[in-house]
């Protein structure tokens, strides 16, 4: 290391000034020396120190850097430490050298939120150690949990739009994130991925991000054949029955191939309106898809995939009104109608979005046509819901057996069928499903009487 002198005999005064954050560090010496020596700037700040949270924990990692003074050539390595900000004793982070990527790194306690860590400098110049006039901050903040998969709620052939999250950012592609959920000026017919996260607050960074895929349309649209449908609501479930053929009010009938149940996969707990804004939102989705395949020349018979003239909803007004919303979100045009039932519960009108009463009394058979629908639509939700229960049912039967979790379930019912099956099943064709004192459990518990 070259010592840093002066010809003069006056007092001598060494200034070493390493500049930090633009502004520079101002270094002094001993009143002893009397000469200002000019240091090299080191910018320290954002971008070569920051904070990182992986897989190997939380850790402030800085940008090694080195100087040199006026009149040498002599390189003096920048040492950093941090310390908790007002902590008293000092406590300072332990450090390690990444001598690949040139860093000095600093682990942080696994708990680390919520609080500042202040990145100090200095260099040693003769064996004497020269502090930065100016500390970096950075303050350590929370972590945030993933939102759910982007829900796209409107496609065109030159925008997307998401749901709306609250506290989410959006990104298209690998481009910048942005506040607006909506993407504009796409290419039609084109894949493209969207995201989302949490964005960064004042006491939390951003969250890591979630995306789908999601392809434009074609500009134009195919023609569609008409089919009313009618959606019912039931607990969790969505069940949409569709009427075809309709060429008068008595010559219809239902096309079984198009009936659909949806589960609900974004609605918590019980909101009937909810549900029906992603069930009408699947449906949608569904139309586009055959649309575009159409456009392809594979049109498909799949009266499902086709836009109905006519949307039921089985409810009144605020029914219908919550299918409008969904439907304008969605750029489509459907007329949509709930059904205002007597004390009967039978269908004894029609209504609007906005509150105005269809009757339909005469002619008889459109009060025919529409309970017929409305009956249809209740039989296959219930049917559904007993077949659901009933499995429900017997798989219970299989519970409580020791060493028989639902992977073991699972084999069995796949292996036998059925709960009954399993029942008459001898020891030696459970063994060949389950380990031996898996199958003794269950044949045991099918034959407690007569089990030696």
């Amino acid at each position: 290391m070259t010592k840093i002198t002066s010809a003069s005999k006056k007092m001598l005064s060494l200034f070493l000034a390493v500049l930090m954050l633009c502004s520079g560090i101002a270094v002094s010496a001993s009143a002893e020396e009397a000469t200002t020596v000019e240091v090299n700037q080191i910018t320290l700040g954002a971008d070569n120190c920051k904070f990182i949270n992986d897989e190997y924990g939380k850790k402030i990692v800085v940008n090694n850097a080195k100087t040199t003074v006026k009149g040498s050539d002599v390189e003096y390595d920048v040492a950093f430490t941090a310390t908790l900000k007002d902590s008293n004793p000092a406590s300072t982070l332990p450090s390690t050298q990444d001598t690949e990527k040139n860093t000095t790194v600093f682990q942080l306690p696994v708990s680390a939120a919520n609080v500042t860590y202040v990145i100090s400098a200095k260099i040693t110049v003769d064996g004497k150690d020269y502090a930065a006039a100016k500390d970096y901050e950075i303050k350590i903040k929370n972590a945030q949990q993933a939102p759910a998969a982007p829900v796209p709620v409107k496609i065109t052939s030159a925008s997307v739009e998401l749901k709306s999250v609250v506290g989410c950012e959006y990104m298209l592609n690998d481009g910048e994130w942005q506040a607006s959920p909506k993407f504009t000026g796409l290419k039609a017919k084109t894949k493209y991925t969207v995201s989302q996260r949490y964005k960064e607050t004042e006491t939390a960074y951003a969250s890591d991000s979630v995306s789908v895929s999601v392809t434009t349309l074609k500009a134009a649209d195919a023609d569609r054949a008409p089919t009313p449908v009618l959606v019912d609501k039931t607990q969790t479930t969505i069940t949409v029955a569709v009427v075809v053929d309709g060429k008068t009010l008595s010559g219809y009938e239902f096309s079984k191939a198009g009936y659909r149940k949806f589960k609900m996969k974004t609605v918590v707990g019980t909101d009937d309106y909810a549900s029906l804004a992603e069930t009408v939102s699947r449906r949608a989705a569904e139309y586009e898809k055959y649309a575009l395949l159409a456009e392809h020349g594979q049109a498909s018979d799949n009266y499902f995939g086709q836009k109905p003239d006519l949307l039921l909803m089985d409810g009144g007004q605020l029914q219908a009104e919550a299918a409008c919303h969904v439907l304008e979100r969605l750029g489509l045009t459907v007329p949509v109608l709930g059904m205002v039932k007597d004390d009967r519960h039978r269908t004894r009108a029609l209504v609007t979005a906005d509150g105005r009463e269809i009757g339909i009394q005469t002619p008889p058979a459109l009060f025919a046509l529409i309970g017929r629908v409305q009956e249809e639509v209740h039989r296959f939700a219930i049917a559904y819901h007993h077949q659901k229960h009933t499995k429900s049912a017997y798989r219970s039967q299989l519970d409580g057996i020791p060493g028989v979790g639902e992977a073991r379930k699972k084999l069995l019912l796949q292996r036998f069928g059925t709960v009954k099956a399993v029942r008459a099943a001898d020891l030696p064709q459970l063994e060949e499903v389950l380990p031996k004192p898996a199958a003794r459990a269950v044949y045991d518990h099918f034959h407690k009487e007569t089990t030696p």
